[in-house]
């Protein structure tokens, strides 16, 4: 049924409420044909109103990262990468310039053989019709995003987003919707307990090739395209293949232009809650930086496992339902 006649029942529904209430009494009014039909159709229509989305916003992926559409400070269009795992909105240092808005703070990095400047902005986002006003925005150059991606990066956004609403990161349909935090709502799928108030953090627990168990508390950090991700310091790197297969060392450049060593492979398996995802992707990361090198998380939770579900995500509340995709779904 369209929306424009689910309308039409509704007040068709309400107004043979109505007159019905007026012209007869209760007694009465209960055998009136199609009277307790009208009544459960407009409970059922007001109850699907009160749950029904903000927004409904579409989503393409390009190397398992989810891009959305985004407006910034009324400039419309704009590519976003959308990353639960992302505490600060952020923006290309190209469209600050076009924007013609003041910095309200720099930032500077003491690198190994330089010192790099950033800055720090509000900007205003409306991405479908959710809009999100004087956000604190920090400003650097995305050529790396670009030549990485190889198409138009404009910016990253995540937990503005998330912190005053319940996302459903829908990977079936391919769609977030966006639901005030009000709503009530039956969630399908298995409950977990986020465990921290900043990252969507939840308990799960990563077995390697020699059993070893690695148990704690993972991000879920769909803007990373691994399966998992962990920092070197919880193994011994120096017996890294009774810990994974299939390895590949890269280096990446850093902010500062600093080469880190990172080591990707195939390990035996990770869980969270009933969940058993098996020969999974990892990445161990040497970085000196980042939520894993300060030890505070156990790892990340990419989205090469994440996309075999769906996500339903409440901050406020301190939970998330965690669904799988049908089997013709998965990938």
């Amino acid at each position: 049924m369209s929306l424009q006649h689910e309308n039409y029942s509704f007040i068709f529904s309400l107004y043979l409420w109505f007159v019905q209430r007026q012209k007869y009494p209760l007694c009465e009014r209960m055998r009136i044909p199609g009277y307790h039909t009208s009544i459960t159709s407009l409970l059922i229509l007001i109850a699907e109103a009160c749950n029904s989305p903000l927004a409904v916003i579409p989503f393409e992926e390009t190397r398992d990262i989810i891009f959305i559409k985004a407006q910034v400070n009324g400039i419309d269009s704009l590519d976003f990468i959308f990353d639960t795992g992302q505490y600060t909105a952020t923006i290309d240092s190209c469209l600050f310039d076009s924007l013609h808005i003041p910095a309200i703070d720099t930032i500077t990095v003491n690198c190994v053989s330089s010192v790099k400047r950033s800055f720090l902005t509000r900007c205003s986002y409306k991405i479908g019709p959710v809009v999100m006003d004087t956000i604190i925005t920090y400003v650097t150059p995305f050529h790396k995003y670009r030549k990485a991606f190889r198409r138009n990066v404009d910016g990253i956004i995540g937990y503005d987003l998330i912190k005053n609403h319940i996302l459903h990161l829908n990977y079936e349909d391919k769609v977030i919707e966006v639901y005030d935090t009000s709503v009530r709502k039956s969630w399908p799928g298995t409950l977990l307990a986020l465990v921290d108030t900043i990252a969507p953090a939840i308990i799960g627990e990563l077995t390697l090739l020699n059993g070893k168990r690695l148990r704690g508390s993972y991000v879920i950090d769909c803007g990373s395209n691994t399966g998992i991700t962990i920092h070197a310091s919880l193994i011994d790197t120096s017996s890294l293949l009774d810990f994974i297969t299939d390895t590949v060392v890269r280096r990446y450049t850093g902010t500062c232009g600093k080469s880190t060593l990172a080591v990707d492979g195939k390990t035996q398996s990770f869980r969270m809650g009933p969940y058993i995802s098996d020969n999974i992707h990892i990445s161990i990361t040497t970085s000196g930086t980042g939520v894993l090198a300060q030890g505070k998380y156990t790892g990340l939770i990419g989205s090469l496992i994440l996309k075999n579900y769906n996500i339903v995500l409440n901050t406020s509340k301190q939970y998330v339902y965690i669904n799988p995709v049908s089997k013709k779904d998965r990938r």
